[in-house]
């Protein structure tokens, strides 16, 4: 019987020591775990940006006289040109994109005009195939004046501003950067001609700044076990402009193409002319859109996972931008081995 007592006695021993190392270990680990406080500057600088227009048709007269010896309808062709696509983009996010044409119409009667975008300059007939409709507009007899805001509800064409909106979404979308495009102006078999003397896109003025965090920027920083919590964009926005402003900035590789909706981690909308936004940790939920996916690339990035991290800004204002911006990232980084 005092053999086994020893033997129980001996088992509890151990069982102390193996717990007690374990315990050690974990307090070893979290001593070598050290919290940091990021503050890794952003964007920051005075940026300037003209208003852009898309020309897209000038003198472009849609004959119907071959069409009715051909049964289908009459049209005329122009190729136009689009500098960024993004900047069309990120303008119809927010349906700031307004519509402006001047088209005279030589019928007595009433006429509707289709427009058609393409990425083909040689289709026999954009209806059936190769062309996405923009929208359509019934014109009176003679001069007709076009200025379709694509913001402020008020459907002035055949569609509605919503649909025309993802129309040319979805076209730009889908076509990014190519440069050149198509358009096609269609009207009905029996019509007189049709003249558009211009057609334009006012997409506001956007300026674009891209920036990108790299291994060797975030060294200091970096650990096999690192993790970004609270993360949250500071500084302050000047807007020196005219009219209002808004910004947003979105993080994560892009390859030249308009960012997605996700990548958005700030943003900020109406920054009065005049005005100073500032931010910081105390007021982050105000323009703070994902702060879980910032942590996240920028965990990435320190931890070794990736070895760059692409940061894009994108300003928009109706008038000419000219905007003061000073920002960093910040947060607690966790570094661990």
């Amino acid at each position: 019987m005092v053999n086994v007592k020893k033997h129980y006695w001996i088992f509890a021993v151990i069982a102390v020591l193996v717990l007690g190392v374990t315990g050690c270990e974990e307090l070893v680990e979290d001593a070598l775990d050290v919290e940091v406080d990021m503050n890794e500057p952003l964007f920051n600088g005075t940026y300037n940006e003209p208003v852009t227009q898309v020309n897209v048709a000038s003198n472009l007269v849609v004959s119907n006289s071959d069409a009715k010896a051909m049964k289908v309808s009459g049209f005329g062709s122009a190729d136009f040109s689009v500098a960024d696509t993004r900047k069309l983009l990120f303008s119809l996010d927010f349906g700031s994109v307004t519509l402006e044409a001047d088209i005279v119409n030589e019928s007595s009667t009433v006429e509707t005009l289709s427009f058609y975008f393409s990425t083909n300059s040689g289709l026999s007939n954009p209806i059936t195939g190769g062309a996405s409709l923009v929208f359509s507009e019934d014109l009176a007899s003679g001069a007709n004046a076009l200025n379709e805001s694509l913001t402020d509800g008020v459907n002035g064409l055949n569609q509605t501003d919503a649909v025309v909106t993802d129309n040319l979404e979805n076209f730009f979308s889908a076509n990014q950067g190519l440069g050149t495009y198509t358009v096609y102006a269609v009207i009905a078999d029996g019509a007189e001609n049709v003249t558009v003397n211009s057609f334009i896109l006012d997409i506001g003025a956007i300026l674009i700044r891209t920036e990108s965090f790299t291994s060797d920027s975030l060294e200091k920083y970096s650990s096999e076990n690192a993790q970004l919590e609270g993360g949250y964009i500071d500084g302050s926005v000047i807007n020196n402009g005219s009219v209002p402003a808004l910004f947003k900035i979105y993080l994560g590789d892009t390859n030249g193409q308009y960012p997605s909706p996700g990548q958005v981690v700030a943003s900020k909308a109406a920054i009065a002319a005049g005005a100073t936004y500032a931010m910081s940790e105390a007021n982050k939920s105000d323009y703070m859109t994902n702060e879980a996916y910032l942590d996240e690339k920028l965990t990435e990035l320190s931890n070794g996972t990736v070895s760059s991290v692409e940061a894009n800004l994108y300003i928009y204002s109706g008038a000419a931008v000219n905007v003061t911006l000073n920002s960093s990232v910040r947060g607690t980084l966790t570094l661990g081995d």
